[in-house]
């Protein structure tokens, strides 16, 4: 309880210092628009990331790494699916297990999502230990069906049209400064007069 009436606190304290600071900008905006308007401008820059992203942007693939060493990713993940089945059915009651996780929904179809969700994730179990037996036994069994889902997905294209800059909002704002700063002070106002019903 404590720790919650903290939080709000905290809330309400940086809701008030956010209003006060907008209350400063509108004033700023009203009475010397065109200095605050050089500062936001000095400020405004457009930071390229397209340098930093294109290690991640392409294909790595660790597919000979697994295949060097198939016998010991195939027995890794043949033990950490044979835990997870072994906890489920055999060290605990699944049905108990189960049963406590549907007392925690309340209507009927939460409780059909959740214990479908749970069979699901059993089955996924299963079907990696049969995975990691075939890479234990036989991995270039994988290879055809590997080769034909390991596609790489470009997404350059279709999402270069987020990678601009647009200065509409931008433009409105620089048009009419004192506008919007009569329209900051007061929001900062009322986000004031509602914050410090609960500061005092």
């Amino acid at each position: 309880m404590l720790q919650t009436n903290l939080v709000y606190a905290v809330l309400i304290n940086s809701l008030f210092i956010l209003a006060v600071v907008l209350v400063l900008l509108g004033l700023s905006l009203l009475f010397f628009p065109e200095k605050t308007i050089s500062v936001s401008v000095k400020m405004n820059r457009w930071i390229n990331t397209d340098r930093l992203f294109d290690v991640l942007n392409k294909p790595h693939y660790q597919e000979r790494l697994i295949y060097r060493h198939h016998r010991l990713f195939g027995a890794l993940v043949m033990f950490f699916t044979m835990i997870f089945i072994y906890m489920m059915f055999f060290y605990m009651d699944h049905t108990i297990l189960l049963n406590k996780i549907l007392l925690l929904t309340d209507s009927a179809f939460s409780k059909w999502l959740t214990e479908s969700l749970f069979y699901i994730l059993v089955m996924g179990n299963i079907l990696a230990f049969i995975i990691g037996l075939v890479i234990f036994i036989r991995p270039s069994t994988l290879k055809k069906l590997e080769y034909n889902s390991n596609k790489w997905v470009e997404t350059d294209e279709k999402l270069k049209f987020l990678d601009n800059s647009r200065d509409l909002p931008e433009s409105y704002f620089l048009r009419y400064p004192r506008i919007f700063g009569t329209v900051i002070i007061a929001v900062g106002m009322y986000m004031m007069m509602n914050t410090q019903k609960f500061l005092t």
